[in-house]
């Protein structure tokens, strides 16, 4: 539990001028980075020069009657749009819907100190403009337009129809992510989210590279991960339904996935963490180049994370060292139909000592 009011160890210098056109400083907030801009509250346009000195914070607050999360933010000098929404959800793991937060509720929000600072800020006719994980963002946008750029070479190549629509339907999908970022509008997304999306439109990116420049047929293995891909980015674009308008964006959807490790009765071995990835990304463990895994925040076995809709693998090895496992790695589907808790078991490998 956060404290009532944390204070991020940043001072923000609103005096500074192009330091603020360009790109703003970051801190980490919520297990996030966040990037902080100061611009122009009507046209978002980064301000080239400003007064005060501020720092951003964290408040436990509640949502006064006739007003909501939005609204909110804005009083306290943030610009209240999709990023910011984004930060909301991850200082309210439990809140997934934050239309629904009553006047009776404890809420955290983001918030400039000192406060007269903030106030004078809107005065002045200026907000801060959050943006979430930039450096992940800014990879992810740069392979959306390598996609981009390859899919007029695409065309020309022969794949089957169906993997033929797979790949310009993802492509697209990627463009409207890049764009919803861009005029920030998409929905609230989870870090691994936005790491599984830049990672994967990496892949293919790779795969379509070569094709192109080999002119040559993809294999069955390349077509079964551009099938993997396209299930993976299609689950994530449903959440683009969503608009940021008058009713906030609901949180990314998730089930509450709980891991039983069975060790055979002998002791679990000291140091043991759960891990997982996206299916897409995985290879059989130890892999000869190690691929981007992620690990439950807690040791042990019984432990629970919140997983969102897409297909992942999960194991069991040493804190610290996932490419080595002490499990077989499980494949496991979340649907959007599927329930929002389940339980899974792994187990040690009989060779390997507690």
């Amino acid at each position: 539990m956060l404290p009532k009011e944390t204070l991020i160890a940043i001072t923000l210098s609103v005096a500074s001028t192009m330091a603020f056109a360009q790109q703003g400083p970051t801190m980490e907030i919520a297990g996030r980075q966040v990037e902080v801009k100061v611009v122009k509250a009507e046209t978002s346009e980064p301000v080239q020069s400003a007064q005060g000195n501020f720092r951003l914070a964290t408040e436990l607050t509640r949502v006064p009657q006739r007003s909501n999360v939005l609204l909110e933010l804005r009083t306290r000098g943030i610009k209240p749009d999709a990023e910011a929404v984004t930060l909301v959800y991850d200082l309210n793991p439990q809140i997934t819907n934050l239309n629904a937060v009553g006047s009776e509720q404890n809420v955290y929000l983001p918030v400039l100190m000192p406060r007269r600072e903030g106030q004078q800020l809107i005065k002045t006719g200026y907000l801060v403009e959050l943006t979430v994980d930039p450096e992940i963002r800014t990879e992810l946008n740069n392979q959306i337009e390598n996609l981009q750029r390859l899919a007029p070479s695409i065309s020309a190549l022969k794949f089957d129809t169906e993997t033929e629509k797979q790949i310009a339907r993802t492509i697209e999908w990627f463009g409207e992510v890049k764009t919803r970022f861009k005029r920030r509008t998409g929905p609230p997304l989870r870090r691994e989210t936005l790491v599984q999306l830049s990672e994967e439109s990496k892949q293919l990116g790779s795969i379509l590279s070569a094709a192109v420049e080999h002119a040559r047929p993809l294999s069955p293995e390349k077509i079964e991960q551009i099938r993997i891909i396209f299930g993976d980015v299609e689950a994530v674009i449903r959440n683009y339904s969503q608009v940021l308008a008058d009713i906030i964006p609901w949180s990314e959807p998730f089930c509450a996935v709980t891991v039983n490790i069975q060790s055979g009765g002998r002791p679990l071995p000291a140091g043991t963490r759960v891990y997982y990835t996206f299916h897409a990304l995985f290879r059989e463990l130890p892999a000869d180049l190690p691929f981007r895994s992620f690990g439950f925040r807690e040791l042990g076995s019984g432990k629970t994370e919140n997983l969102t809709l897409s297909n992942y693998h999960i194991w069991a090895a040493h804190d610290g060292d996932p490419n080595h496992p002490i499990t077989p790695a499980y494949p496991l589907q979340i649907r959007e139909n599927d329930p929002k808790a389940l339980t899974i078991e792994l187990s040690i490998n009989q060779e390997t000592k507690p």
